[in-house]
């Protein structure tokens, strides 16, 4: 706030929001109030002026002029005569809410997303029953009665041979034949074939004996 003291305004705009006036004179001029905040003006005198409303204050009076043009002159006079006697009491501030209404939305919250939760898992848990049922249901198209899987002929089936445990108890025949005879693989190279069991004994042997000399190395 703005005090202004012993002063004359002649012939201007004077912009009076939240401003102070003491013993001022104000001669042919333009008061503007645009409503942000109300001036005070003390023992001030005015000659040959004029009053301008801007911003909220003129929003004031077309809301008075409204109200005047709708039939409620008598209430609008009724404002401006406490005016003009100084008795035009100020808005009251309205009451605070019930503490019961206040709070928060946390438990409406949770609820709202548990049925979005249920609704997600139930859409889930259609598709995949729809996927997992759907293909058994599917038909030939011709043979409509019958289902897609029991249209496949047994002609087309991998054939398996009819001695199937003739054969199989040849190749393990042959198999342990391998495993427990002496044969040549390559004479002339002097490669051999010796049964399995020889075959680890001989390599214990040779480990054996050279663990052995590996030892007698360390010593000397």
């Amino acid at each position: 706030m703005t005090t202004f003291k012993n002063e004359t305004f002649r012939n201007q705009e004077v912009v009076v929001d939240g401003n102070e006036y003491i013993d001022c004179n104000f001669v042919n001029c333009t008061l503007i109030h645009r409503g942000t905040a109300s001036p005070d003006f003390i023992r001030c005198s005015f000659t040959s002026g004029r009053v301008q409303l801007e911003g909220d204050a003129s929003r004031t009076t077309r809301y008075l002029s409204s109200l005047y043009a709708a039939g409620a002159g008598d209430s609008v006079e009724g404002v401006l005569k406490r005016m003009n006697k100084g008795l035009l009491p100020f808005t009251q501030r309205p009451a605070p809410c019930d503490p019961v209404a206040t709070g928060n939305n946390n438990g409406r919250l949770a609820m709202y997303s548990a049925v979005m939760v249920a609704v997600t898992l139930f859409i889930l848990f259609f598709f995949s029953w729809a996927g997992l049922t759907e293909p058994r249901n599917a038909l030939d198209e011709t043979s409509p009665a019958a289902p897609l899987r029991s249209q496949i002929p047994l002609e087309l089936m991998p054939s398996l041979p009819a001695e199937l445990a003739a054969e199989y108890d040849a190749l393990r025949d042959g198999q342990l034949d391998e495993l427990t005879s002496f044969d040549w693989v390559d004479q002339e190279a002097g490669t051999a074939r010796i049964p399995i069991e020889n075959a680890f004994t001989l390599l214990i042997e040779q480990q054996a004996a050279s663990t052995a000399a590996d030892a007698q190395e360390d010593d000397e």
